[in-house]
């Protein structure tokens, strides 16, 4: 296949487009699955696409790395990437979104007292808990000994005890 600037240009800019979006709404909380997924798989071909780019607009942008802004722009970028991608330290850091630590705590914490929270009766707590197939529970249980400490789970068991039928 033979690359032209006629639809590599304007790919580059819608894909680069789509990129900047989904990653805006990831950055402020406001993206959907689909968005994040998107972000995700068609970063690659934003990748493809500026290889193709490149290689198109070779020596015009050999011209523009003579000059000092050039040199000065592409040595920061890849300083910045490798700073981004190399590990070092503790790198969990700022790994999970804000609200696992929460739920964590609160998946620790006695299914009488998170009965409380909901502003329910342990018993209603537990019939919400045998529909969905946790029987037997003790006041003195936690979510997370129900999940055997599964984070995705117990967010799950979490939010169906918090949810209010209407």
């Amino acid at each position: 296949m033979t690359l032209h600037r006629k639809w590599i240009t304007p790919a580059l800019a819608g894909i680069f487009l789509l990129i900047s979006l989904t990653g805006a709404a990831m950055f402020f909380h406001f993206g959907t699955t689909l968005g994040k997924v998107l972000h995700e798989w068609l970063g690659w071909l934003l990748v493809l696409i500026a290889v193709a780019h490149i290689s198109l607009n070779w020596r015009p942008l050999k011209h523009h790395l003579k000059t000092i802004t050039g040199k000065a722009l592409v040595t920061g970028f890849c300083v910045i990437s490798l700073v981004a991608i190399v590990p070092s330290g503790n790198t969990s850091v700022g790994s999970e979104p804000p609200f696992i630590q929460p739920m964590k705590a609160l998946a620790e914490q006695p299914i009488s007292m998170v009965a409380e929270l909901a502003h329910l009766s342990f018993s209603q707590v537990q019939d919400k808990l045998a529909q969905s197939g946790y029987s037997n529970v003790q006041q003195q249980q936690t979510v997370s000994q129900l999940t055997d400490n599964d984070l995705r789970q117990s967010m799950n068991l979490l939010g169906q005890i918090f949810t209010q039928v209407q």
